[in-house]
């Protein structure tokens, strides 16, 4: 049973690992990308401050649907899933839709971290 759990944790620490790859890899062009597709500074800093707040006030939300429904990995792996938002950045044809990708990789943030500490958590304690 413990060699599972950490397996368990190790998987998911690739994953989250992985994941940040892509998305401040990501971010690190959003700047220069926004502008070209014809945002302005203020569009560029609103999309920004927008998603860090949807990324954090969504985890109330998710978290408590998370917790009620029981269905840790299910969110998770919606969440996990939700980074595929940023290399489909490539694909954006119009500031507005980059920005609708950066606002849903932010959301699937918030999907997935408080499941994925719940299933921390249950891991850890045996």
């Amino acid at each position: 049973m413990r060699r599972r759990a950490y397996a368990a944790i190790l998987f998911l620490g690739i994953v989250s690992l992985l994941g940040d790859f892509v998305y401040e890899g990501g971010r690190a062009v959003v700047p220069g990308y926004l502008p070209a597709l014809g945002a302005s500074a203020f569009i560029l800093g609103l999309v920004g401050g927008l998603g860090e707040a949807v990324s954090h006030v969504s985890r109330l939300a998710t978290g408590y649907l998370a917790d009620r429904t029981r269905l840790y990995w299910p969110f998770t792996i919606a969440g996990y899933s939700m980074i595929a938002a940023i290399p489909l950045l490539a694909l954006a044809e119009s500031w507005e839709a980059a920005a609708l990708l950066i606002l849903l990789e932010r959301f699937g943030k918030a999907l997935r971290t408080p499941a994925r500490d719940a299933i921390l958590s249950f891991i850890s304690r045996g």
